[in-house]
């Protein structure tokens, strides 16, 4: 198996998660917090690296005693949210909080010389990201929506989640 550096390990890239996450404000009201930020975006970060299909069936895995430990032990969350309370202060956080992150890990990689082998045109570096819909409708729409017409005429409104960043050489 190959050596995986300290500062690169998944506890290590976690906590740059983690130490973001408690950067960031509670624009909640403090009557109404049952949860800490960082359990309900902890949760929500497992919730995608566990490959949850929704907030519901990720609340679902949480049932199993096994998946519960994980999220305890992997990504230190003492008390689960449930599912509307991630959802609710998840459609308030502005991504732009959670750009450095990126940065953070590509430097870390940049450091290690793990992107050497990505170095593409003009020493800028060739990375694919996965682009995910966070919204989809067909009647509910805003006026930056992405538009999909279909042809039986019908329209699905969506938006997703974009990032971009540069990151020097």
């Amino acid at each position: 198996m190959a050596y995986i550096k300290k500062h690169l390990s998944f506890d290590a890239l976690i906590n740059d998660f983690s130490n973001l996450i408690n950067q960031l404000d509670d624009h909640r009201r403090q009557a109404s917090n049952d949860y800490t930020v960082h359990d309900v975006m902890m949760s929500a970060l497992a919730c995608m690296y566990m490959q949850s299909s929704s907030l519901l069936s990720f609340q679902q895995q949480l049932e199993q005693k096994g998946v519960r430990n994980n999220l305890k032990s992997m990504f230190a969350v003492h008390n689960t949210p449930k599912t509307s309370a991630m959802k609710d202060f998840i459609d308030e956080i502005n991504p732009e909080l959670l750009a450095p992150i990126f940065k953070t890990y590509a430097t870390k990689l940049q450091r290690n010389h793990m992107l050497k082998g990505y170095r593409f045109f003009n020493d800028k570096y060739l990375v694919a990201l996965d682009g995910t819909e966070y919204f989809s409708s067909k009647s509910i729409s805003c006026e930056c929506c992405l538009q999909t017409k279909h042809k039986n005429g019908s329209t699905t409104y969506s938006h997703q989640v974009h990032t971009y960043w540069t990151l020097d050489k």
